[in-house]
């Protein structure tokens, strides 16, 4: 607030109950202090309000129902996202259903995800018919290192892990991008991507949380991230 004078904030906060949300005094005096800059929405779980809008979980319809209602403007505007993955996912896929370009969503891992069963088909640098075991060659702190991996089998990442790598790796969910690596040879998919943008997927950047090879040989360079 003190660093962007000229920029409004509006945050959609979900909890469970109103006894249970964190930094709700301090979130009190930030409004005060700030009445015309800062617009807080509390949505809760367990709610019980009038409006059927702050009750419940927010999901991809409540969060384009929130939009809809309070962000009107035609000013630029930035998205951060941080909570549960499925929210977070909920939220990303609302955004960009709006026509909101990926470049403008950010995320950040509130925690360590489980597997969702919800599935986005994300671009990829081939979806080819390579269904045997390739040979994928990563590159790592400037050193390189042989993998065998199946097309239908775990993702790069987790083969990687097995073989004792140091990847880098976070929430294996396609949220965090902390395992995102490039593509130099071969073609590859990913199951699916809710950190890359369409133009870091086009340049041959891919989670490898998500990515299974798709050609005979392929090299992964991590220390081009």
């Amino acid at each position: 607030m003190r660093t962007e004078p000229k920029s409004r904030f509006t945050l959609f906060y979900g909890n469970s109950e109103n006894d249970r949300i964190i930094f709700r005094e301090k979130l009190k005096e930030f409004k005060n202090h700030w009445p015309d800059r800062l617009d807080v929405h509390h949505i809760l779980s367990k709610g019980v309000d009038e409006d059927a809008l702050f009750n419940g979980r927010i999901t991809a319809t409540k969060a384009k129902e929130l939009l809809g209602r309070f962000i009107t403007d035609a000013l630029h505007k930035e998205f951060f996202i941080c909570g549960p993955e499925q929210m977070m996912v909920n939220v990303s896929e609302a955004l960009e259903n709006m026509g909101v370009a990926k470049s403008h969503i950010h995320v950040e891992l509130f925690s360590t995800p489980v597997a969702t069963e919800i599935k986005k088909e994300a671009p990829s640098q081939s979806t080819g018919d390579f269904a045997g075991t390739a040979t994928v060659k990563v590159i790592m702190d400037g050193r390189e290192h042989i993998l065998q991996v199946p097309a239908n089998g775990d993702a790069v990442l987790d083969v990687a892990l097995d073989a004792g790598l140091d990847v880098p790796f976070a929430c294996k969910g396609a949220v965090c991008c902390t395992c995102k690596a490039r593509v130099i040879e071969g073609q590859v998919e990913m199951d699916m991507n809710y950190a890359l943008t369409d133009g870091e997927v086009a340049d041959g950047y891919v989670l490898t949380c998500q990515t299974h090879p798709r050609s005979a040989n392929v090299t992964i360079d991590y220390d081009q991230h």
